[in-house]
């Protein structure tokens, strides 16, 4: 029967086509009656996604659905910043799946009926978020096993085996309906003859060139002028390209709390006292687990696995050896064996799995095996938890790393036919097993793990320094720059967008997002306290989602403009100029020489990435100069002073290379599409 247990272990391929999904297609009331006016407030609102607005209550839900269907695969609570984070941004990216996509796929008809949404899971077209769970061993589909999930849904208890077929069906369509979207753009792309034959011939020739590079650098600025007329001819005219999220610009200093020299030296007396009383105890395991900052690994490793500074001395100690102090990176170590054998790398088994309770029954199955009434398979099939793995195959394994020390010890412990009965957190295991491998000398050992901490003194220190810068800035008369300056302290500088989690280089830094997005312009914070990190932080800029101000971009837009004026001065210059070498003698400026260019090609040696060009000599003649092209950096003249015939592609074959270039990415590319055009407003930092 397939259940909730079965299904996880094929839980990360699903999940892996579901984000595929949310990518493609964006990627990813009230509390109570007394709370209802503050749930409707504007203020409660975590977004807008195409003027639609998205209130905390409601992405509270959506997180817990994903958060339900994450523990339902993984069998394990989400717990854990990054596990959290991660489910947050999941639930965020369906929302606006929901509302950019769904609602224009139904206007365009792309729908999925009740009889597709049956054959998607019972007939010849698979939807393949079911295919990637209900599997075989050999990673085929496996229908029955799907079938018999379906069957005993309301035997769940939980009601979780219900909620996640309803959110797999769900899912199953908006995947459909995403699968025909793509399939009409994609049948809507062709290359046609046009297109084949200016590809054949620009890449007809592989050409050798002269050239020179008039920089723009050689025309002073005070020879340009820029008006503020086409400033704003310019900006209105490229509007699109100044589109911005909502960002803000932040400065900081650290002040890091370290460990002192008086922290190392009460660590190394901490450390010296453990080592006598790890070295006297008798029970290495407790000791360990009592003392250790890691816990106990009871997993037998060869000398390979172990650290290179304990690698001799494992094989080589008595029982009561132990090896350490050892100091590397800020941390002390202390090592005992605890034992050593003889194992095997891999093994192989073959197993039935009853429910925990099932004592009597797996005595009486043992028994009925080892008097060979029945055969393995055969109990398989009739008995088995998980009749889908043919005949209770478990494959090859490393035994060592199985779900515990008694599991692991139970099958390296057994010998080739030998039968076991072993309990684990899913059942009973009746294993048999049918493959040991080479035996290799193994150790397990004890390790006590000791990591140099500063001091609570230390801290302090640390703090104390962070709040002094602080109060320098609250005073009103000295700049942050100054402040920095006095302490000695390094600024540094962050851009954090809406939906950032951390600052760049600072982990777990998700308060200072916060702070960044409800301070004002100018604002210093308190000293804000990460691990052993103390932060002062200043809001040096902030950008408005939507279209950047021109006062904002138009240093910038100058910039483009003066770039084009220069180049056209540059290209008067020499307007006259009948060849290369006159344009280079007039300029003061040696020519340069670059072989096998075509339009393939990326890059000019000592001109760069210079796209223009090279699609400037793909389409011109040997021997004569060619037109001006102006350049970020400079106005390049060339002459192709070789040329050679290259092997082309048939027509054909430049047809399919061009319509695969064309589809290539096709996801990414709408998606990017998509995302450009809406309009989202992510305020969930204001909130989580």
């Amino acid at each position: 029967m397939a259940t909730l247990n079965t299904l996880r272990t094929k839980g990360g391929v699903f999940l892996a086509v579901i984000i595929g999904i949310s990518l493609l297609a964006f990627l990813l009331g009230d509390l109570s009656s007394s709370g209802g006016a503050l749930f409707n407030s504007s203020k409660m609102k975590v977004g807008e996604i195409d003027g639609t607005k998205i209130s905390y209550q409601e992405y509270l839900s959506q997180i817990e659905e994903v958060t339900t269907v994450q523990e339902i695969l993984s069998n394990t609570d989400v717990t854990g910043e990054q596990q959290t984070e991660a489910v947050r941004n999941q639930a965020w990216e369906q929302i606006i799946r929901n509302i950019v996509f769904d609602e224009s796929l139904e206007d365009l008809g792309l729908l999925v009926s009740d009889q597709e949404a049956l054959d998607m899971v019972n007939g010849e077209f698979i939807s393949p978020l079911v295919s990637s769970l209900f599997v075989d061993r050999t990673g085929a589909f496996n229908k029955e096993q799907m079938r018999n999930f379906v069957a005993n849904l309301d035997m769940d208890e939980t009601g979780r085996s219900r909620f996640f077929w309803n959110y797999l069906e769900k899912e199953m369509a908006q995947e459909r309906a995403m699968t025909k979207y793509t399939s009409l753009l994609t049948q809507g792309m062709f290359t046609n003859n046009l297109e084949v034959e200016s590809n054949l011939a620009n890449n007809k020739f592989t050409n050798n060139i002269r050239y020179v590079n008039q920089p723009l650098n050689a025309v002073a600025d005070s020879l340009i002028t820029v008006t503020d007329k086409e400033i704003r001819d310019y900006y209105d005219t490229h509007k699109e390209q100044y589109k911005q999220a909502e960002t803000r610009n932040i400065e900081y200093v650290v002040y890091e709390a370290v460990p002192s020299d008086e922290d190392y030296a009460n660590a190394k007396k901490e450390i010296e006292t453990l080592a006598a009383e790890f070295k006297a105890t008798e029970d290495v395991k407790q000791f360990v687990s009592l003392n250790s900052e890691t816990p106990f690994n009871s997993t037998y490793l060869k000398k390979s696995e172990l650290p290179d500074t304990l690698q001799n001395f494992a094989f080589n100690a008595k029982k009561e050896d132990m090896a350490g102090p050892i100091f590397e990176n800020d941390t002390y170590m202390l090592a005992r064996v605890t034992d050593v054998k003889e194992l095997p790398d891999t093994m192989g088994a073959r197993q039935i799995l009853l429910p925990t309770t099932s004592t009597k029954i797996a005595d009486s199955l043992v028994n009925v095996l080892k008097e060979k009434k029945s055969t393995f398979e055969e109990l398989v099939a009739e008995y088995s938890l998980d009749k889908e793995t043919p005949g209770g195959d478990m494959g090859r394994f490393n035994p060592g790393r199985m779900i515990n020390e008694a599991f692991s010890n139970a099958l390296q412990n057994a010998k080739v036919g030998e039968i076991i009965t072993v309990p684990s957190p899913y059942g009973l295991h009746i294993i048999e097993i049918t493959y040991r491998g080479e035996l290799y000398p193994k150790a397990q050992l004890g390790i006590i793990s000791y990591k140099v901490e500063p001091s609570e003194t230390t801290q302090q220190i640390a703090f104390s320094q962070a709040s002094t810068f602080a109060a320098k800035l609250n005073d009103g008369k000295t700049s942050f720059a100054d402040a920095a300056n006095e302490a000695g302290s390094a600024v540094r500088f962050a851009q954090i967008s809406a939906g950032d989690t951390n600052v760049e280089g600072l982990n777990r830094s998700k308060e200072i997002v916060r702070w960044a997005f409800e301070a004002k312009e100018g604002d210093a914070s308190n000293v804000i306290s990460i691990d052993d990190a103390n932060i002062v932080v200043k809001l040096v800029a902030t950008t408005a989602h939507g279209y950047a101000p021109l006062d904002r971009v138009k240093a910038e837009i100058r910039s483009e403009i003066l770039m084009a004026k220069k180049q056209e001065y540059l290209k008067a210059q020499v307007a006259q100029a009948t060849s290369l070498d006159e344009i280079a003698e007039k300029d003061n400026i040696t020519p340069k020489e670059a072989e096998n260019i075509n339009f393939s090609s990326y890059y000019i040696p000592e001109l760069g990435v210079a796209p223009e060009v090279i699609g400037a000599i793909s389409a011109s003649s040997s021997g004569t100069l060619s037109k001006p092209v102006g350049t970020r950096y400079g106005v390049v003249w060339f002459e192709i002073t070789n040329q050679e015939a290259t092997e082309p592609n048939s027509v054909e074959q430049e047809r399919v290379v061009l319509q695969t270039n064309s589809l290539t990415a096709i996801q990414a590319r709408i998606y990017n599409a998509v995302l450009q055009n809406a309009d989202i407003k992510d305020n969930r930092v204001k909130f989580f």
